[in-house]
């Protein structure tokens, strides 16, 4: 049964955690009319579908007041149809891995916003400043994001914020310890949790979190980083299970060796001790990161994967 906007009488229960909303063309859908999609067959809840009684995409008239987020926009109507331009949000956009993928984005047609400590985003990108281990200072990058919501939809977040400390395990400060974990891990939980308010609110999304192939192989002197790293694979594939059903991806990209400031770090023993272990023989380039980032944010049925993106370092041994 399809209900007329008002009915309240009738009016179908949201699952848990969300709401029936009244859509632009004035129609719900009740709970119990499975032909029309607003259960799936086992039962479930499919949220994208409740509360309407099609895809919105499919409406003509919410297709007009509805900014869609990129699984539904890459999969039914196109965003030229529909007037709006997809917005990348990148944390860490400054330098290295960050800078190329916030490049990537724009030269793929996205408006792109892209954090910063200081030392400013690349041509094109709006700047933010920002430090991911403060929540309101995360929470007002959304914010920017949510101002420019007339032209775009936000489509992607990607969370490349990061820093690295050298020390053997007994020898490592408490504090440096604490700042690599405060950037590197709470930083990311941080900007998932925003994220995912931002993008539940509007029915989709994709997050992707940058890792480190060092993760799972380790480094002397890196305990801290590794571990810190490591994380957001279980956070990734925890949030999945979590949000899947409202149609936000989370995935992980692991790069390995990249010429980027921190690689310029590692002595010249241990770059050539790299190249020998890899396949290809050489160092990656941060624009092959983010070309790898770009894709996966792009690929509407993958989440809670992690993508190795080593020129086969540490691969098959």
């Amino acid at each position: 049964m399809v209900m007329q906007k008002g009915a309240d009488s009738t009016r179908a229960k949201a699952p848990f955690g969300f709401r029936v909303r009244d859509r632009a063309c004035g129609r719900v859908a009740d709970r119990d009319n499975q032909a029309e999609g607003a259960l799936f067959a086992d039962g479930r809840q499919d949220v994208r579908y409740f509360g309407h009684a099609e895809p919105i995409s499919r409406c003509e008239k919410c297709v007009q007041h509805t900014r869609y987020p990129a699984n539904t926009l890459s999969s039914t109507v196109h965003p030229a149809e529909v007037n709006v331009k997809k917005l990348a949000v990148v944390f860490g956009a400054s330098r290295g891995i960050g800078a190329a993928t916030a490049r990537c984005y724009l030269a793929n047609g996205f408006e792109v916003v892209g954090t910063h400590r200081g030392s400013g985003p690349p041509e094109g990108v709006q700047g933010v400043e920002a430090d991911v281990r403060d929540q309101a200072s995360v929470r007002t990058v959304f914010r920017h994001a949510r101002a420019m919501s007339v032209e775009t939809t936000l489509d992607t977040v990607v969370v490349n914020a990061g820093i690295v400390r050298q020390d053997l395990l007994v020898r490592m400060r408490d504090e440096d310890l604490r700042e690599v974990f405060e950037t590197n891990t709470f930083g990311a939980f941080n900007v998932v949790r925003a994220a995912v308010r931002e993008m539940n609110r509007l029915g989709g999304g994709s997050i992707v979190l940058v890792a480190s192939e060092s993760a799972r192989a380790g480094i002397p002197g890196g305990s801290h980083y590794t571990a810190s790293k490591a994380a957001l694979e279980g956070l990734a594939r925890s949030a999945m299970w979590e949000y899947g059903s409202v149609g936000i991806r989370f995935n992980v990209v692991s790069p390995g060796a990249t010429e980027t400031d921190m690689f310029s770090l590692v002595s010249k023993e241990n770059r050539a001790a790299h190249v020998a272990r890899t396949p290809l023989g050489r160092i990656g380039r941060p624009e092959e990161i983010a070309s790898v980032i770009y894709w996966v944010s792009q690929s509407t049925y993958m989440t809670g994967a992690t993508i190795p993106v080593t020129g086969g370092e540490g691969l098959g041994l």
